[in-house]
């Protein structure tokens, strides 16, 4: 319940914002995993000019620092946009969002939180689907109060029938290979993606 209670503070101004809109369910867990619905903009990542919402997914370990699945979660966009992301724009994203919140929950005064840096690659899967790979390096303002580094890797789909793009990433400090990452994959969007309100 710690870290419900440290996100909420950090996304009060979204949480206003959905009380009077629609839950939403882009994603498929089991009940171990935690759910936040969030939309755009974010007041921390102004930059990030997006429209949409975001369904939210916190792995069971994802506040504790000693659970192999720390800093673990999963994110799912349901957004109005028609033009694939390029590599630099989801390293912006990445950069503006998590680094943007990072600065937003910090409570040291006489500290500076360091710039949030990321690197991507994207591969065409086909003509409406891309993967992503990367990492993205930040200070954690949440818990250890040092620098993390997650392991990212995205799905973009664009869906022709309502010109909506819907997108999927899952962070984690682990590395790929790591069992950490089983648990995180079950994270997946509801059948038929193209075809969810």
């Amino acid at each position: 319940m710690r870290y419900l209670f440290l996100f909420c503070i950090s996304f009060q101004a979204c949480f206003l914002l959905a009380q009077n809109k629609a839950d939403i369910n882009l994603l498929d867990t089991d009940s171990t995993w935690r759910k936040e619905t969030l939309f755009f903009p974010f007041p921390f990542a102004r930059d990030i000019d997006l429209e949409g919402q975001i369904d939210v997914r916190f792995s069971q370990g994802w506040s504790d620092q000693d659970s192999p699945l720390f800093w673990s979660y999963a994110f799912a966009w349901d957004i109005t946009r028609q033009e694939k992301f390029s590599e630099s724009e989801i390293e912006q994203i990445m950069v503006s969002y998590l680094g943007g919140l990072m600065k937003a929950v910090n409570r040291d005064k006489d500290f500076t939180v360091p710039e949030a840096m990321a690197v991507f690659t994207a591969q065409d899967v086909d003509a409406n689907t891309i993967a992503y790979k990367g990492k993205i390096r930040m200070h954690d303002s949440f818990f250890s109060k040092e620098i993390v580094v997650l392991n990212a890797i995205g799905e973009y789909h664009f869906c022709e029938q309502d010109g909506k793009a819907k997108l999927l990433f899952k962070l984690s400090p682990q590395d790929p290979a790591h069992e950490a990452w089983e648990y995180l994959n079950e994270a997946k969007f509801q059948d038929g993606v193209c075809r969810m309100p």
